[in-house]
């Protein structure tokens, strides 16, 4: 005698099966929008030679990254007072439609 389900035992059944489907889908999900993330956070890699080094620097400078801006520069009073200056501007005179 084969077993026989109709009508809404097999939505029943469906819903049954899907229990088991939706924590993967989750979990996967969860791992997806893992990576993007840390991206954002990742130091970025050491430039093989000065072109690199300089294009990294204007990079962060115009997107208002001065804390990675100053870790190209040699560290001395002339370096450290022109980049706060530049940074103050930045902060209190550049609006954020202009970022």
């Amino acid at each position: 005698m084969a077993f026989s389900v109709g009508g809404w035992g097999r939505y029943f059944l469906y819903i049954a099966s899907m229990k088991n489907f939706l924590p993967l889908t989750a979990l996967l999900l969860l791992f997806a929008c893992n990576d993007s993330a840390k991206k954002e956070t990742e130091i970025p890699a050491k430039p093989e030679n000065g072109m690199e080094a300089a294009s990294q620097f204007i990079r962060a400078a115009l997107d208002g990254d001065y804390t990675k801006a100053r870790t190209f520069l040699i560290n001395d009073s002339t370096n450290k007072q022109t980049m706060d200056t530049y940074e103050n501007y930045y902060k209190n005179n550049i609006t954020p439609d202009q970022k």
